[in-house]
């Protein structure tokens, strides 16, 4: 029944009425259980995890990134050739996407990134990159600390693990050794410091 007053349309005021509704569907929300198939149905695409223990270590590693992160000072800006580094990196990754389309790398990022040129693209993720640089300078300072090196048998065990083969040499001819070294102990340095942290859950 509508109001005795009903300013809305007085012309309804006082009168009963039935209101119709169609249910289109019911959505129960069930709480997920945390476990193997649960990670790899929802993870295993994304992230790369396929069991809940190594979603686990890899969270922690996360943690223990940013807690490095936000308790890490610099007592000098990063070097040029760092930022230099990421920059090049950067055109670099998006240069093999216009080669495999046949275009420069001014068109892709026109036409693909919606960028007017490489620099408009640089200045939208560069503060991004000094952030990776500052990572960067972190894990090496670490790796400096520990008096750790990485090994062959630690870049073979590393690709191992991500692509099912020890043989590295497409992303050493692609990336340069250097940087295989280089990615392979910043992982190594955090595994290390995680396996000593205490995360609480």
């Amino acid at each position: 029944t509508f109001p005795e007053v009903y300013e809305n349309n007085p012309d309804l005021a006082g009168k009963d009425a039935v209101f119709v509704t169609t249910i289109n569907y019911i959505v129960d929300h069930i709480r997920s259980e945390w476990n193997d198939k649960f990670v790899e149905e929802n993870f295993s695409s994304s992230e790369g995890w396929n069991t809940a223990a190594e979603a686990e270590e890899s969270i922690k590693d996360y943690l223990v990134e940013d807690y490095l992160f936000d308790n890490s000072t610099f007592e000098q800006d990063i070097p040029q050739v760092m930022i230099d580094f990421q920059k090049e990196s950067a055109l670099a990754y998006y240069q093999r996407y216009a080669d495999a389309y046949s275009m420069s790398l001014e068109d892709f990022v026109k036409f693909y990134l919606g960028y007017d040129s490489t620099d408009a693209l640089w200045d939208s993720i560069k503060d991004e990159a000094a952030i990776y640089a500052k990572y960067y300078l972190i894990y090496q300072a670490l790796a400096e600390k520990m008096d750790y090196s990485v090994t062959e048998s630690e870049i073979k065990a590393y690709f191992y693990n991500a692509n099912g083969s020890e043989d590295y040499s497409a992303a050493e001819e692609l990336y340069g050794l250097p940087y295989l070294k280089f990615m392979v102990m910043s992982q190594n340095v955090i595994r290390r410091i995680t396996l000593k942290a205490q995360i609480v859950d």
